[in-house]
């Protein structure tokens, strides 16, 4: 079975490398923000923009320890959540009926933000 059959997209969490991953970006924005000339916060005036999506939030953890692993929080860092990052999917040139399209068209206008198309691809 494959994960997209069985979960919706913007729940499918992260992977044990992926949470590998977020913890060393996080360390190595510690790296990159302390090396910044401010007024001694390495998260000063920093933002982060995630969606909404499952992964994206867990994403943000794993940075939050790998910056703290540097020895620093991210408290003073903001996170910033915005629908409007999520994924757009198509039905990865898939056919389907029309009838079929326009059932899943109005599932889609009502949540387009958590909708994933059969057979969808990232673009």
């Amino acid at each position: 079975p494959h994960i997209y059959g069985e979960t919706p997209d913007a729940y499918i969490h992260l992977t044990k490398r992926g949470w590998d991953q977020a913890e060393w970006a996080g360390s190595h924005l510690h790296a990159i923000l302390s090396g910044r000339e401010d007024d001694g916060d390495p998260a000063s005036e920093t933002k982060i923009y995630v969606s909404p999506y499952v992964r994206a939030r867990e994403t943000v953890e794993g940075m939050r320890r790998g910056f703290a692993g540097a020895s620093k929080e991210m408290s003073n860092i903001d996170i910033v959540s915005d629908p409007r990052l999520s994924e757009y999917d198509t039905c990865g040139g898939i056919l389907i009926s029309e009838d079929r399209f326009w059932k899943l068209n109005s599932i889609r206008g009502r949540n387009p933000y958590f909708f994933r198309w059969p057979n969808g691809e990232s673009l």
